[in-house]
């Protein structure tokens, strides 16, 4: 009778927990639809950590190499699929500049996956000079694409049609240096500004510093209110920011889905007998930051 007892009380248990577990599933997949209050967002920058394709170029990084991982062509579609989810998760803002797009193809993965926003995608590394570059996403009419040198990774200029340009750039880390990098970085996008007459400005992207790079300048720092983006060793961090001629409402895109354990849920990869194993999971170690129209 006691042993009856007992596995009807753990019969009940278990189906409590499963209850419970079901319930807590269902709120988590729900938050995704109603955590944005970013409907009319103008633009949005989201460094998306890593997006490659499945390619074998040669540039990649050694975490990305099929020599050297299990990175594929799934895995990079798998990829597009999460940062897609991320820019409908804020409502498809107008403008993306996104960090750390390894090229056109890796671009063109994300608009495809995002389908619903209806981007095209612009990448500042078609031509595969580095790992990784800038790219922007827009559903918008523009009539012109250009780059601006830097030395290092190039920044990418897009004019629009109703005389707005953007300006998106990925400065050097600070992972090993390269303050002059970032300093001749900001200086190209200084001898741009100068020549701009008559047009709104947005220059946006990781600065890689918390450093006012752009001070004195035509722009402003219209995020400069706005919470961290970037933890690093412990500490949030102003990297990735957005300059303009005209500031309007900029914050932090904190979505609870893209958090764990209170930072930035990044792309999840571990080591197995010296390759990298990548997990279908984590979003990116920068949350994004908005500025609406």
């Amino acid at each position: 009778m006691r042993l009856f007892f007992y596995q009807a009380f753990l019969g009940i248990g278990g189906l409590i927990f499963l209850v419970t577990s079901c319930k807590s599933a269902a709120v988590h997949s729900e938050t995704k639809e109603v955590a944005a209050p970013a409907e009319n967002a103008l633009i949005m920058v989201a460094n998306v950590e890593n997006a490659f394709d499945g390619i074998d170029q040669g540039t990649e990084y050694p975490d990305f190499k099929s020599t050297s991982s299990n990175w594929t062509q799934e895995k990079a579609e798998a990829k597009a699929r999460r940062v897609a989810e991320v820019f409908l998760a804020a409502k498809c803002p107008q403008i993306i500049v996104s960090p750390e797009v390894e090229n056109q193809n890796a671009a063109d993965m994300i608009a495809k996956a995002a389908e619903g926003c209806h981007y095209k995608a612009i990448s500042a590394n078609k031509d595969q000079k580095f790992p990784i570059g800038v790219a922007i996403f827009t559903s918008r009419e523009f009539s012109r694409t250009s780059l601006i040198e830097t030395g290092y990774r190039p920044h990418l200029r897009v004019d629009f049609a109703d005389g707005l340009t953007v300006v998106g750039v990925h400065l050097k880390s600070q992972r090993d240096g390269g303050d002059d990098l970032r300093v001749a970085a900001a200086d190209a996008i200084k001898k741009e500004l100068a020549a701009f007459t008559g047009r709104r400005i947005i220059v946006a992207g990781d600065f890689n510093t918390e450093d006012e790079l752009l001070r004195g300048t035509k722009v402003s720092n219209c995020t400069e209110r706005a919470q961290p983006t970037h933890v690093f060793h412990g500490e949030w961090h102003r990297l990735d920011k957005i300059y303009s001629t005209q500031c309007t409402q900029a914050e932090r895109f904190d979505a609870p889905f893209l958090m764990r354990n209170s930072q930035p849920f990044r792309g999840v990869q571990h080591q197995n007998s010296g390759r990298t194993i990548h997990e279908d999971e984590g979003y990116s170690d920068h949350l994004p930051l908005l500025m609406f129209k």
